[in-house]
């Protein structure tokens, strides 16, 4: 069918704690060059064997890539009562807004963008933002419980964390050079979102 089926919406049942595994656009050099896991379905089906009672695996596809949810490696997954399953047309900063959510990634802007929201993020690849404040790392897709106790980071950590980044490594010549010292970094986040992440 042209029309794909996806779950119904999360955050109107809030009965429950979530885990977000965001997809990754595929193919992607992240899959391949800068973490040990390629194959998405395979991480994802290890965090759900690992899910605690009273936890759900939310599954969101990239926004470029969409139906990628409804390829036939995700059949098993989708069945899955404890999987919920989303368009990436679906907004996310519902779900950072809404739930108790654990975000795992192998390093997704998406991971980013929930840490500067708050959210404890775990990933998977070697990424840029792998030691900022409130993104752990994680050796294998298993190893996500070990969020469950972690406590958020405050947002304005991560934001001074990533300023500090993009003045000290971005090169000369960029937009990004020394134009980090703002004195709105909220609004500056926001418009990224709004022009690279949408």
């Amino acid at each position: 069918s042209v029309f794909k089926k996806y779950s119904k919406d999360p955050i109107k049942s809030l009965n429950y704690n979530y885990v977000l595994y965001p997809l990754h656009y595929e193919p992607e050099s992240i899959l391949n060059y800068f973490s040990t896991y390629s194959r998405q379905e395979e991480i994802a089906s290890q965090i759900l064997d690992t899910l605690p009672l009273g936890y759900k695996l939310i599954l969101k596809e990239h926004p470029s890539q969409p139906g990628g949810l409804h390829l036939k490696k995700w059949d098993d997954l989708r069945k899955s009562k404890r999987v919920v399953i989303l368009s990436g047309k679906y907004d996310s900063k519902k779900l950072f807004n809404h739930l108790n959510l654990k975000i795992v990634s192998i390093g997704s802007t998406m991971a980013l963008e929930a840490a500067l929201y708050g959210k404890v993020v775990g990933v998977l690849g070697n990424v840029h933002f792998v030691k900022a404040p409130g993104i752990h790392k994680l050796e294998s897709p298993k190893d996500w419980t070990s969020l469950i106790d972690k406590k958020p980071v405050n947002p304005l950590a991560i934001k001074k964390w990533y300023s500090e980044f993009i003045n000290n490594y971005c090169i000369e010549a960029t937009i990004m050079k020394d134009n980090t010292k703002i004195k709105d970094f909220d609004k500056f986040i926001m418009n990224i979102e709004t022009n690279i992440i949408n």
